[in-house]
């Protein structure tokens, strides 16, 4: 009987420590698995905010202009609740789509002009728009690679500029040169190469470009540029001009978590 209730009071005691010992661990600081299930709603949460917000985003249907041997591909909306709203903003799609064309005024020679698009990012409040494609006018020595974009901001119905977005100055400038970004497409450059053609240019002289960056409606004047801007999921995309050899065009990404500090809007 004595060795039975001994047993049962170091079990007792035993017990006690454990008890003792769980509840200062519990009490002195948050345990790792509730750190982890807090990560992982959190994420959980983003993702489902997402997806939501691309579900709202209207709907997009396909449009072609063309004449001859030119064809335009170029997107509208459809469903919106404010028809007025939907009509500017579709105006304002096939007006951008199709300003390349100004750049064609003078050419003498047959003009051969295919733009396909893609969506690079689409949400209720924006819509971004990659253009790509390539021309040929009769007689030069070889067609050209093309890239435009075009952003809206759909709750305002209105263009979204690179310096509308960012704010362009010598340190943004600097952050560029770094080289730290994806080059996107053609994969024609490595980082170093895109960094080379970026310091043909001095700071100042990138500043005034990125400001004229997106200005579609200043083709065929001398405030023309052939820089673009678009927005991804998780990226800013630049598209920067290069020399006919290494594809006319190139993209960069840059993370927006590298680009908080000149940061001037926000887009669902």
């Amino acid at each position: 009987m004595s060795k039975i209730r001994s047993v049962m009071w170091t079990v007792c005691v035993m017990a006690g420590i454990v008890m003792f010992h769980a509840a200062c661990t519990s009490s002195s600081e948050p345990t790792v698995r509730n750190e982890q299930q807090q990560v992982k709603d959190q994420i959980k949460a983003q993702a489902q905010a997402q997806a939501q917000a691309q579900a709202q985003a209207p709907q997009l249907m396909s449009k072609t202009y063309a004449d001859g041997d030119i064809t335009i591909k170029y997107p509208q909306l459809l469903g919106m609740e404010d028809g007025d709203k939907q009509q500017a903003i579709n105006k304002l799609l096939q007006d951008n789509a199709l300003a390349i064309l100004k750049s064609y005024d003078e050419v003498q020679g047959k003009l051969s002009l295919e733009i396909l698009y893609t969506i690079a990012w689409q949400s209720p409040q924006l819509l971004s728009i990659e253009y790509i494609g390539d021309d040929y006018v009769e007689g030069t020595p070889h067609p050209n690679n093309l890239f435009y974009t075009t952003n809206v901001d759909l709750d305002k119905a209105a263009i979204v500029r690179l310096e509308d977005a960012y704010e362009i100055n010598e340190a943004f400038i600097e952050r560029l040169k770094t080289g730290k970004f994806d080059v996107l497409s053609p994969a024609l450059l490595t980082n170093e190469q895109v960094v080379e053609q970026l310091e043909q240019y001095t700071n100042e002289e990138w500043v005034k470009l990125l400001k004229r960056a997106d200005s579609l409606d200043k083709i065929g004047t001398d405030k023309q540029s052939e820089i673009y801007s678009f927005f991804m999921k998780e990226k800013l995309g630049i598209s920067l001009p290069v020399p006919h050899p290494a594809g006319d065009h190139v993209e960069i990404g840059i993370p927006y978590a590298d680009l908080m500090q000149w940061k001037k809007r926000d887009f669902q």
